[in-house]
């Protein structure tokens, strides 16, 4: 048996590397290329992170002016339309359309309060019997409530904390909803029917 002895590396030349096979290569790239798509990732979710509004971000919705909306509505509304100014509420949403199967004309009006407190009002003047019961959906009655001498059934869909008042004067029906507590909802009635004498 011979044994081949490699020459020594000649004085003043560096030695040379060893070459990669094919196989180390294609392992190297792999890991480059995991190393890459790893920092897309993560690119990308820092991106969408930064996109998405966030609660401390001081968001303030947009001021509506209701009573704009409201004198604008008028002429197609044959009912005065009801309007809240509670203190530290704001609209978020004013409408005036047709809704249900009768085509009702409603004044709707939806309110952000402190707290993520929500209350809205749906108004119709003259509405069949069906036209409330399209507005509160698969709610159940807890009650009756009387506020400044106007009785109010009570109702609620429980798992989503979604509460009811409605009532009925003078021939209009309000529908009052909302995710507040009750003295939110006296508060926001009485308001309401202020508004329309």
């Amino acid at each position: 048996m011979s044994y081949r002895q490699s020459a020594p590396p000649q004085s003043g030349q560096p030695e040379s590397p060893p070459k990669l096979t094919h196989r180390q290569q294609q392992a190297r790239a792999t890991t480059l290329q995991l190393v890459l798509a790893l920092a897309a990732c993560f690119v990308v979710l820092f991106g969408v992170l930064a996109l998405v509004p966030h609660k401390d971000t001081g968001f303030t919705p947009p001021t509506i002016d209701v009573s704009a909306r409201a004198k604008a509505a008028a002429p197609k509304a044959d009912f005065p339309l009801a309007q809240a100014h509670m203190k530290g509420w704001k609209a978020n949403a004013v409408s005036f359309k047709h809704t249900g199967d009768a085509g009702v004309p409603t004044w709707y009006v939806s309110y952000l309060g402190p707290d993520d407190g929500w209350l809205s009002v749906k108004q119709a003047a003259h509405a069949p019997s069906g036209w409330a019961a399209d507005q509160y959906g698969k709610s159940v009655a807890t009650g009756n409530r009387t506020v400044d001498g106007v009785k109010w059934k009570l109702r609620t869909t429980g798992s989503d904390g979604n509460q009811y008042m409605i009532g009925k004067v003078d021939g209009i029906t309000y529908v009052l909803m909302g995710q507040a507590d009750l003295p939110q909802f006296d508060t926001f009635a009485k308001d309401l029917l202020a508004s329309v004498k």
